[in-house]
Order: structure tokens, then sequence, then C-alpha cells
């Protein structure tokens, strides 16, 4: 594991395939990121009520919604929030509704994760780090939603 120190980097990673958000979370925490994982837009809103999160790496296309509102609702509870949006339909890219001025940037899947943490870094403080809140993922229920 990469080392870390005093600074986290809370990632909420939203998609409806677990094996996916397993695979996301595992390649995340390898570059210091604690990842909550959710299923859909109910969970995710959830989480972000719960957790102060720094980033969001979020699916187009959810069971109860779509990537683009849950990114709004996402912002609005953390204006700070850093939100890289993904899908494997090309199409989402440019999908009438798509909020792209407050998404970091639009990803196609398969989700490059080294790609995803640079543009992280980059729109973290000049250190590339965000001042965290540490271990709060742990700290909720898995039925809270």
């Amino acid at each position: 594991m990469i080392a870390t120190n005093a600074f986290t980097r809370n990632l909420l990673i939203v998609d409806d395939n677990e094996a996916l958000t397993q695979l996301l979370a595992w390649e995340f925490e390898e570059f210091g990121y604690t990842a909550c994982r959710a299923a859909d837009c109910r969970q995710a809103t959830a989480l972000a009520r719960a957790i102060s999160f720094d980033f969001a790496l979020v699916d187009y296309h959810l069971p109860d919604g779509d990537g683009s509102s849950l990114s709004c609702r996402l912002r609005q509870l953390s204006p700070r929030l850093q939100i890289v949006m993904m899908s494997g339909d090309r199409a989402a890219a440019t999908a009438p509704g798509k909020n792209l001025a407050i998404m970091a940037a639009f990803v196609e899947k398969p989700v490059p994760t080294a790609r995803i943490h640079r543009i992280f870094s980059v729109r973290a403080d000049p250190a590339g780090r965000t001042p965290g809140h540490t271990g709060l993922c742990q700290e909720v229920p898995a039925r809270a939603f």
C-alpha cells in the first residue's frame, strides 16, 4: 500500500456493478483514498449526508436515476466535492441535461484509475492532498440507507 500522511482522501464510488466498485475501491485505496461504495442514487445521497467526501466517481446510468442529477445533489451537499462521471455508454458524455460545468472530467469505462487519481490530485490543494475526515466510511452502518 502507498504510504499516507495526516491527510486523507475520502472517495465515494457510485455504480450498480458491485464487482466493479469493489475493484475500484481496492485500486483507489492503493493511491491512499478511503473509498466508500454505493449502488444507486439513494445510497449515495445517504452516504453523502453522513460523510464529508472530497471526491466522487459516479456512473451515469444508475438503477434509480442518472449520474448527472445525482452529481448535482452531491454538489449541493458538499460544494467543494470533485466529481468524475464515468460510463460505458459513449452517448452519456453528451446526454441532454448533463451538467458538465460541475464535473472535473468524464471518463469512459473501463475506468482509468491512474488518470482519475491525477485529475483528483490536481483539483485538490497544491500538494495534491485534501484535508481529511479520517476513517468515516467504517463508521456508517451498512444498512443506514
